[in-house]
């Protein structure tokens, strides 16, 4: 699934953020994920993780960047 998130923020490189510092490894791979517009299930399925690995991730991430959504994410993880 590649939607209107996925087509607005495939250049976005996030890997230059100041934010995302506070980030594991794995979640860098998460956001870059989402970055694309995956669903969590995809995620997980290109990740060879859990599903619910995914979200443990994704609770992470939002906390440690003070966002409570993918869109806030996005938006974050702009440079």
């Amino acid at each position: 699934m590649t939607g209107l998130i996925g087509s607005l923020t495939a250049k976005i490189p996030i890997e230059n953020d100041e934010a995302l510092q506070k980030l594991t490894k794995r979640e860098l791979d998460v956001v870059k994920e989402i970055k694309t517009g995956l669903s969590n299930k995809e995620i997980a399925r290109r990740l060879a993780i859990s599903e619910r690995t995914v979200k443990e991730h994704l609770s992470s991430i939002f906390s440690k960047l003070e966002v409570s959504d993918r869109f806030q994410l996005i938006l974050n993880a702009k440079t």
